[in-house]
């Protein structure tokens, strides 16, 4: 059934890159997404799931790395086994497991309850014992806000800024790194 979701996505998303026509491409790929979920994918050497409607998600699928895919992924292969990373708006974590599976130890943090739960979904496909999972996000004082979340078609939008496309919010907790250092 994997097999068949990852051809349909990747179909999807050709068509949506391709065609002239903008016309019911957003519906077929939010039909898409609801009829099969997301589907497993390897890349990089690690597995995620992956959303057709998610523009992050396509970019991953397609592996057509844009230059902030490329540019993060770029930087994280000059660190070296036991170097530590730091993901603040791990979001579903691609970057994480990126670095996670050269090795690096992983401090990732994210506010938002709808990525979290990605998230730790593509942490347990790993199993990578190097990425710690901090469910929140940094600010300079400890706090909870108010987290507008992007639409499902950009899920890395989440922000405590108001902005016109989010539909809805939930309270999330802050803190500063500081508050996440030992001595």
């Amino acid at each position: 059934m994997n097999q068949l979701k990852k051809t349909l996505f990747r179909a999807y998303v050709f068509y949506e890159a391709h065609m002239p026509i903008h016309k019911g491409k957003f519906f077929l790929g939010r039909l898409l997404y609801k009829m099969f979920g997301l589907a497993l994918f390897t890349v990089e050497g690690f597995n995620i799931e992956l959303n057709p409607v998610a523009t992050f998600d396509r970019a991953i699928m397609t592996g057509r790395h844009h230059g902030d895919i490329a540019g993060v992924a770029d930087e994280i292969d000059k660190l070296h086994s036991g170097d530590a990373f730091l993901d603040v708006g791990a979001n579903i974590g691609y970057f994480s497991l990126f670095a996670a599976s050269r090795g690096i130890e992983v401090f990732a943090f994210e506010p938002s309850p709808r990525e979290i739960a990605r998230m730790r979904r593509n942490m347990q496909l790993n199993n990578f014992p190097n990425i710690t999972l901090f469910e929140q996000g940094l600010s300079d004082k400890p706090e909870t806000l108010p987290l507008r979340l992007g639409m499902d078609y950009n899920p890395g939008q989440n922000s405590v800024i108001d902005y016109e496309e989010s539909t809805e919010s939930v309270q999330c907790l802050f803190a500063p790194i500081s508050s996440f250092l030992t001595s």
